[in-house]
């Protein structure tokens, strides 16, 4: 996420294996959703569910070595880092610690 958004401690889990999906019910992200992916958010858990959601507008998504942006988007998130409850294009399903956690990767 680049240092300057980068206010949390973070802790490396470890590397899982995963598995692609797709999928025409609204399931919990588990992870940022980039505006590309979002099909629809589901409003009665997003909105009245607790979630604190925010949009943030042209997000870096790639940069090369010398930190030239080559691919940006806007990316919705949750602020206290709850599931989001939306129906996406695809995501990928990582099994850690026995818990199904639904995150889109890019």
């Amino acid at each position: 996420m680049g240092l300057a958004n980068l206010i949390a401690n973070y802790e490396w889990v470890g590397s899982f294996p995963y598995i692609e999906l797709t999928d025409d019910e609204f399931i919990p992200i588990h992870s940022v959703i980039p505006r590309r992916r979002l099909i629809k958010l589901n409003p009665e858990k997003t909105f009245s569910g607790g979630n604190r959601i925010v949009e943030v507008s042209q997000y870096s998504l790639e940069m090369d070595e010398q930190r030239h942006v080559l691919d940006r988007d806007d990316i919705i998130l949750d602020q206290k880092g709850a599931p989001i409850s939306a129906r996406v294009t695809q995501y990928h399903q990582l099994i850690i610690d026995n818990k199904e956690h639904n995150v889109i990767l890019f």
